[in-house]
């Protein structure tokens, strides 16, 4: 009886192993192919499922490619922030630029935390260069600017990952062209993980990362929940060093 149990569990988790890497091979194909339409199906879908959450004001508008959408634990691990969650696929910033009156369509929205870029320097024949991507960065500022003038904007930089090492000099130039950028306008703020995902020799942490050496592992979700709830609790609620160190461990933490 034992055996057929583990038997029924191991099948269990081949069967859903395959199915989310089957997943994620679709996204990464509709993500090679750069087409900026690829997605809008699925932002019509999720800007309607999320409709009513960003109808309420002082939301945190969260936007971006898998890894946010995949951060199961986001609501949680950022509150007292209320996020309204719109990650998608093997999204580039085109496709955020494409979608950007959907994806940051809210009432009076607190702020808006973007995670994009690293499917543009995936190995690809058709990547883009960190000069480019700079390009495209301030366009897709402008376009959510146009939208909601004054919301703070918080872009998490692009991260390593091992899958990709190979191209982390290019997405660290990329990162510094952003950075830049990002002076231009006031209320536009760069959030830098990275160095908690870098092991000892500046590599990407394997722990830090899922089986596929490419998103984010429980030990990664933490670490960007602590980075990233404690520099907008500090901005948007006046919350003091005191106060964001007594906060409890976010969820993602205790996976």
């Amino acid at each position: 009886m034992k055996r057929k149990i583990v038997w029924a569990l191991v099948i269990a988790v081949l069967l859903y192993a395959g199915s989310w890497g089957y997943r994620i091979y679709g996204e990464f194909a509709r993500a090679r192919d750069g087409d900026p339409a690829a997605w809008d199906d699925e932002v019509a879908d999720l800007v309607r499922d999320t409709g009513s959450q960003a109808s309420q004001p002082g939301s945190t508008l969260a936007v971006g490619s898998s890894s946010i959408r995949m951060w199961d634990n986001i609501h949680a691990d950022l509150a007292p922030l209320r996020i309204v969650q719109r990650g998608f696929g093997g999204a580039r910033i085109a496709n955020v630029i494409r979608n950007a009156n959907s994806l940051f369509a809210a009432n009076q929205p607190m702020a808006a935390l973007i995670f994009v870029g690293t499917n543009d320097i995936a190995g690809f024949e058709n990547d883009k260069s960190p000069e480019r991507l700079q390009q495209d960065f301030e366009t897709m500022i402008r376009g959510v600017r146009a939208i909601h003038p004054r919301m703070p904007i918080y872009y998490i930089a692009i991260t390593p990952s091992p899958l990709r090492a190979e191209l982390w000099p290019q997405a660290r130039q990329t990162n510094r062209l952003i950075a830049q950028s990002a002076k231009k306008w006031e209320g536009v703020h760069i959030i830098d993980t990275n160095a908690g995902l870098l092991d000892a020799s500046g590599a990407a942490n394997p722990e830090m990362y899922r089986f596929d050496r490419l998103h984010l592992s429980d030990a990664g979700y933490c670490h960007w929940a602590h980075v990233v709830r404690a520099r907008l609790v500090t901005d948007l609620l006046d919350f003091d060093a005191r106060k964001v160190a007594a906060m409890p461990s976010p969820p993602s933490c205790n996976e």
